[in-house]
This record gives C-alpha cells, sequence and structure tokens, in this order.
C-alpha cells in the first residue's frame, strides 16, 4: 500500500494495481491513496473464513485496512 500511494508508481504497474485490486474489488473505492504514505496510521485485519487451501498458508486470505481508532473498512483485497 506504501507503493500505491506513489501515483507515478501505481499508473506505471499493472501487477501492483491488480495486488491491490483496485481495479475489481475496490472498483468504487475513492479513497485517496496518497495516504497510505502514513502507514503507521492504519491497521490491517486477516479474515481467515475465505481461505481456499489452508494448508497452502494465508492464500486467498481477505485483507481489510482500516484506520486506527476506526472499524470502517478503507479498502479490500486478497492475498
Amino acid at each position: 500500500m506504501l507503493c500505491a500511494s506513489y501515483p507515478n508508481i501505481l499508473n506505471e504497474s499493472e501487477y501492483l494495481r491488480s495486488c491491490i485490486e483496485i481495479d475489481s474489488t475496490n472498483a468504487d473505492n475513492k479513497y485517496d491513496l496518497c495516504r497510505f504514505r502514513y502507514y503507521d496510521n492504519f491497521q490491517y485485519h486477516y479474515d481467515l473464513s475465505t481461505l481456499d487451501l489452508p494448508e497452502w498458508g494465508m492464500r486467498n486470505a481477505t485483507v481489510e485496512v482500516t484506520e486506527k481508532g476506526s472499524d470502517d473498512v478503507i479498502w479490500k483485497m486478497h492475498i
């Protein structure tokens, strides 16, 4: 998310855009990604109920990003 906070990097990397699901899961999300430069302001929560092969690790776990002090999910992606 830190790399994605720099528009020039994000715009040049289709791989990064797919990793953070900017055009799929977050297609309607208007959150200002530049705010992720202050990475200490965020918490990451992992939903393991979406794992498809637990024996292979965290494949397909859902990551929900919130700002510290808030329960509102501002970004969601799968790993």
